[in-house]
């Protein structure tokens, strides 16, 4: 006797070129279905993450400045350097490159030791400078602190940098009247207050994500001894 045939089906058939392009297709849009948020998560971080940035600078530096400003300090009928040459509060309109680059120094009873050498002097002279960046058109904050000692000469330290990626830095001054003014001198006869009641405070950054050509934050800032100093100048 002869075995019979086996009819069992064949395990080598490949597939057809129609089954190969339905699969594609199907793979495609399950990636386009995946890859489709990737790509805007991708874009949100690119534009969010330099603008977070950006908002944590203008945090700290708007917190540094408001806490020194309101730390400004003027007694009259206490002498602060030898030779009387540094003034109680002066800001300065001022420009670079055609943008508002303004600075302002001023006296203070709150020091930051930044050296660790542990004195606590009788007052600091705080100053804000604005640079122009090395690297770019940018403008740049540097702060300084310098520890005063009463009847001893000190030379003015170098500030420190605070921010960067600026394009333009604006302060505004109101007297006890709420008139306002782009400088506060008091080397000049006409200056008025001792210290300003009001300082209006404008940071504007370059928007580095590209969404709009800048970002401007403002805060407005009541000295507390404003008024004593002035009551005591009088």
């Amino acid at each position: 006797m002869h075995p019979e045939p086996c009819h069992c089906p064949s395990s080598s058939r490949g597939f057809t070129l129609l089954e190969v392009m339905m699969a594609f297709a199907v793979f495609s849009v399950i990636a386009a279905i995946i890859y489709s948020p990737f790509l805007g998560v991708q874009k949100f971080l690119t534009i969010t993450e330099p603008q977070a940035d950006i908002y944590r600078k203008a945090r700290i530096t708007m917190t540094r400045i408001i806490e020194d400003l309101e730390s400004a300090y003027y007694n009259p009928l206490q002498k602060v350097s030898p030779d009387d040459e540094v003034l109680p509060f002066t800001g300065l309109d001022q420009e670079i490159d055609g943008r508002s680059a303004d600075t302002i120094r001023f006296i203070s009873k709150a020091h930051i030791d930044f050296d660790g050498a542990g004195e606590v002097p009788d007052m600091t002279l705080i100053s804000y400078e604005i640079l122009k960046s090395d690297r770019d058109d940018s403008l740049m904050i540097l702060r300084g602190d310098t520890p005063l000692f009463l009847g001893n000469e000190q030379e003015e330290t170098e500030g420190q940098l605070l921010c960067d990626g600026l394009l333009s830095v604006n302060f505004k001054y109101h007297d006890a009247e709420d008139n306002e003014s782009d400088n506060w001198d008091m080397s000049t006869d006409d200056s008025g207050d001792l210290l300003p009641r009001l300082v209006d405070i404008v940071l504007e950054f370059r928007d580095v994500s590209g969404e709009r050509n800048s970002i401007k934050f403002m805060t407005s800032v009541a000295l507390p001894l404003a008024g004593d100093s002035d009551d005591d100048g009088r």
